[in-house]
């Protein structure tokens, strides 16, 4: 493939090609191109090894990943921080959180330090599949690492609890933001009311907005629709009904969902709904 008029490439040529493949995700022909090296009998170094690992984690193929790295070894190439990080992220993508933490093990015995997107991407997984307690293990071996978690690892985390409705935990992570210095977001701000809301706490969510109006965080569509669905499942249309009209107010466009958890919670008080039918709500949903 890579011979012609009977000119050998070097290792450069192959990386650069290999290179070009891998930017435009076209991993199958990045892995052509490193077969095409062995066989003339290059050796691949640590950033070619890297990059090839990359490709088999972006074709899915993890198991060839993994033996990549034990081939580094066997050639005594020390792997780098970038030979585990796409394959901690291609398992955590997975739902395979096992053998993703399994990675994460050898990383650390082969003396790498992982960076906060390493940290990151564990979490994620993590949380996805609600095993909050290992995600808050890793939070907290993040920290004593020295590696300061930031925004999306909180927003992660909280997105967690929230999830799960754990109001408690989901204000110990607010807390410990604060005393930490790291300002939350409309995304963190969302997810700690959404937790509020399954919780039934909806003081604590009310409480929360007026918090974001202080420091100038403005609540977008999904704040809102959060807040509905919170006063629809405390069965207080009125109030439903109230953050619908503060919301258009803002400028924001509800959409059909809004309008459906808004309806369904007016129709449970028929004088309510009555009056609200007549505004012309139900003709968009």
């Amino acid at each position: 493939m890579m011979e012609c008029d009977g000119i050998k490439h070097n290792i450069m040529t192959y990386s650069m090609l290999i290179n070009g493949y891998l930017k435009i995700k076209d991993w199958a022909n990045a892995f052509a191109i490193f077969e095409d090296l062995v066989k003339d009998g290059l050796k691949p170094d640590v950033v070619l090894y890297n990059n090839m690992i990359r490709a088999f984690c972006g074709m899915g193929n993890m198991d060839r990943a993994i033996h990549t790295v034990k081939e580094m070894h066997k050639e005594r190439h020390l792997p780098t921080t970038h030979t585990f990080m796409p394959i901690i992220h291609g398992f955590a993508r997975a739902g395979e959180m096992r053998r993703a933490l399994e990675v994460f093990d050898m990383m650390r015995r082969s003396g790498c330090i992982p960076t906060v997107h390493t940290f990151n991407a564990l979490i994620l997984g993590l949380t996805e599949k609600l095993q909050m307690k290992k995600a808050v293990e890793i939070l907290d071996e993040m920290t004593l690492a020295g590696i300061s978690p930031n925004e999306h690892t909180y927003t992660t985390i909280m997105h967690g609890w929230a999830r799960r409705g754990d109001v408690w935990e989901a204000a110990d992570l607010m807390q410990q933001m604060k005393q930490e210095g790291v300002q939350s977001d409309i995304h963190t701000y969302t997810s700690f009311i959404n937790a509020c809301c399954k919780a039934g706490d909806m003081l604590r969510a009310m409480n929360t907005i007026h918090e974001m109006d202080a420091i100038g965080v403005k609540p977008n569509v999904k704040t809102y629709t959060t807040l509905i669905h919170g006063w629809a499942r405390a069965s207080l249309p009125e109030k439903a009904l109230k953050c619908f009209e503060e919301m258009k107010l803002t400028g924001l466009k509800p959409d059909k969902a809004v309008y459906h958890c808004l309806m369904t919670s007016l129709l449970s008080r028929a004088t309510v709904a009555e009056a609200y039918v007549y505004s012309g709500v139900l003709s968009v949903c």
